[in-house]
């Protein structure tokens, strides 16, 4: 596990679990950015460089493939749609 904090002190980690299918451990945010079901947070992209190259690679098969979030015609990501919301609130 790599793990650092973000400017509001909020951990950011690598989480691994054990594939006992395969015999091997899995990223768990890269399996679900594979599968369609997370973005990859660009504002960190440069955090884990070469393993950024994975992510976005996923990201981009996930995509073409409509797979997960990705089915939408418009999926907002999440830091858009906090903004959002949070702006909604506000007023």
């Amino acid at each position: 596990m790599t793990r650092e904090s973000d400017d509001y002190g909020r951990i950011l980690a690598r989480v691994w679990a054990s594939d006992v299918d395969e015999g091997s451990d899995i990223d768990v945010g890269l399996a679900q950015v594979c599968a369609g079901y997370a973005w990859v947070y660009e504002a960190f992209a440069n955090t884990l460089a070469a393993e950024q190259r994975a992510y976005r690679a996923c990201q981009l098969k996930a995509k073409a493939g409509r797979q997960g979030l990705w089915q939408q015609a418009n999926p907002v990501p999440p830091w858009v749609w906090r903004h959002t919301r949070n702006s909604a609130l506000a007023h």
